[in-house]
């Protein structure tokens, strides 16, 4: 059963211990009443199958539903309490729960345009009218303006009528002896993100296959020049690097025989140095490689920690000679999402933006950004130290961008994005309030354009000329994207000196 009431600019509607208050919108609340273990609400709207699939994966169990349908606004309009919620939102109180008991609450949301947000509740002061302690869930209202018409006129400037709100419940138990929800990514990447060294064939670098590397593929890699694939936050070869174009992968095989290998490991819960002192724990003695590299975002530090201070995580020097390194959106500078108070609007945009690639497994990514909502809402956001060794002004960066190592086998791909209104991606950037986060700062979605190329002003490190490309917002490259991008396929093959490369352009 579900119970449809009108909602007017601050208002606010009570359904039993659920309230829902305007601010500054008008339009239909529709809440749909709970089903026991967590099934879903007749007649609530779903979302797409990749966030159900990943929320029932999850075990997250259904509290609340809620559709928010013709959801306008009136121009002009303001109250006092815009200025605590930074423009028009609808807030969602619902009853706290005992969260001494392991028991948290998050709510997650889908708009008409598939821009998917996660959100943690603020707890409120006690309201006499109320009768219980209860929990606020607000979710930013937006102008979504149309693509320009063929005429060269804006498109219509609409609000965003329709979204999904849902509000879950989950149990967190005491894990590996750490504090309740200190080690809910460590665990879920042990289990799904785990260190290992894959090889890559033809056909299955687009697969999240079982192909561990074993004694015999060692010293077939250590025959000569071979080719190592890094992935990026929150990702796995296949997700990110898979999409790589086939007739490039058919090039990089000709080039490199079968030395092709990827070295999938945990991003969220283990730094760069982590991940290198497991692989120094790992590479088969007797074994020394040469290699090129191919790495994504976050996956470019670890490289370059491999090519720069080895040492620091118990590798021995020359085991692993680097020849050139192919940095594709690499966070050298950092990036602003790096914070703890800033993961889920990074975990908005990363999921938004990969949701938004035609025939994208995004499932598994979805998946591991819930793993990062619980142990944010478990107030254990500082425990996300892979995620916070994109820290600008955090160690790491400041040791690994402080060095005097040669750098000359450096090559690297960034990107302007501009999102198309209308779109997505450009609803959540404004949930985000990436605008602000990013400032004048061209980016990506997710790492500042400058910062992939080079640190700051008069830093030793640099990737100039005809070492790296920057992709115009014209290009339409985003984060998640430069892999389909058939200009960023020749670079890099040209940049690698591989036949089937061409010159920038």
């Amino acid at each position: 059963m579900s119970h449809t009431t009108d909602i007017k600019p601050d208002e606010e509607v009570k359904y039993g211990k659920l309230s829902v208050r305007s601010i500054g919108v008008s339009g239909k609340v529709e809440v749909h009443d709970t089903t026991p273990f967590g099934l879903r609400a007749a007649g609530a709207r779903q979302f797409s199958e990749s966030l159900d699939s990943a929320l029932a994966e999850a075990e997250m169990k259904v509290l609340h539903e809620i559709d928010l349908k013709g959801l306008t606004t009136s121009a002009g309009h303001a109250t006092g309490r815009r200025a605590v919620t930074g423009g028009r939102a609808v807030a969602v109180s619902v009853p706290v729960v005992n969260e001494a008991t392991g028991l948290f609450q998050v709510a997650v949301v889908e708009d008409e345009l598939g821009a998917v947000t996660f959100h943690v509740g603020e707890r409120d002061r006690p309201r006499v009218d109320r009768g219980v302690p209860t929990t606020t869930f607000t979710f930013p209202q937006h102008q979504s303006e149309g693509p320009t018409t063929p005429a060269g006129k804006r498109g219509v400037v609409s609000w965003l009528a329709n979204k999904a709100v849902k509000i879950f419940l989950f149990k967190v138990a005491e894990v590996a002896g750490k504090k309740l929800g200190e080690a809910i990514v460590e665990h879920w990447e042990a289990k799904h993100h785990r260190h290992r060294f894959r090889r890559v064939g033809l056909a299955d670098i687009k697969n999240d296959v079982e192909l561990d590397c074993n004694e015999a593929d060692w010293w077939k890699l250590a025959e000569g020049r071979s080719l190592l694939f890094i992935h990026g936050t929150n990702s796995r070869t296949n997700l990110g690097l898979g999409s790589l174009k086939a007739e490039t992968i058919s090039s990089l095989h000709n080039a490199y025989g079968e030395r092709l290998f990827a070295f999938d490991h945990p991003t969220l819960s283990a730094t760069p140095l982590d991940n290198l002192r497991w692989i120094a724990a790992n590479l088969p003695q007797g074994v020394n490689l040469e290699v090129d590299i191919i790495c994504h975002s976050r996956g470019g530090l670890v490289a370059r920690a491999l090519h720069e201070c080895p040492e620091a995580a118990g590798l021995a020097a020359g085991r692993i000679k680097i020849g050139k390194v192919v940095m594709v959106a690499t966070p050298n500078d950092g990036t602003v999402y790096a914070d703890p108070d800033h993961a889920l609007a990074f975990l908005d945009v990363l999921v938004t933006a990969e949701k938004m690639i035609p025939d994208n497994p995004v499932t598994p990514i979805i998946a591991s950004s819930l793993a990062v909502l619980k142990q944010v809402a478990c107030g254990a956001a500082n425990g996300l130290v892979g995620l916070m060794s994109m820290n600008r002004e955090g160690e790491f960066l400041a040791t690994l961008n402080g060095g005097v190592a040669d750098r000359t086998g450096y090559r690297a791909l960034g990107a302007d994005f501009e999102p198309v209104p209308g779109t997505g991606i450009a609803t959540v950037l404004k949930d985000s309030a990436a605008d602000l986060l990013f400032g004048s700062d061209a980016n990506d979605l997710v790492v500042p354009t400058e910062g992939s190329f080079k640190v700051g002003d008069g830093s030793a490190f640099e990737i100039s000329g005809e070492n790296h490309h920057r992709f115009a917002p014209a290009a339409g490259v985003n984060h998640s994207t430069f892999w389909t991008d058939n200009l960023a396929n020749t670079t890099m093959l040209d940049w690698l000196d591989i036949e089937g490369g061409g010159p920038l352009v």
